[in-house]
């Protein structure tokens, strides 16, 4: 099979709310860092892992 032309497929969008400093931030799941114990995000304003698998982690969804 040949490709004619390559797709793009859109990333969904993430909500995180850190629990230790109450930062508000959008990420996309290519931030998602993994290691041994498993996904996370880091916290951009305290540097803190927020595992994947939180509560303080939310799709965001688009109102159209």
């Amino acid at each position: 099979m040949e490709i004619i032309k390559r797709g793009n497929i859109p990333e969904k969008e993430y909500i995180l709310v850190c629990r230790i400093c109450g930062c508000v931030a959008k990420f996309v799941q290519s931030d998602i860092q993994r290691d041994r114990d498993g996904e996370y995000i880091v916290c951009p304003e305290c540097k803190r892992f927020i595992s994947t698998g939180s509560d303080y982690i939310r799709e965001l969804k688009e109102n159209k």
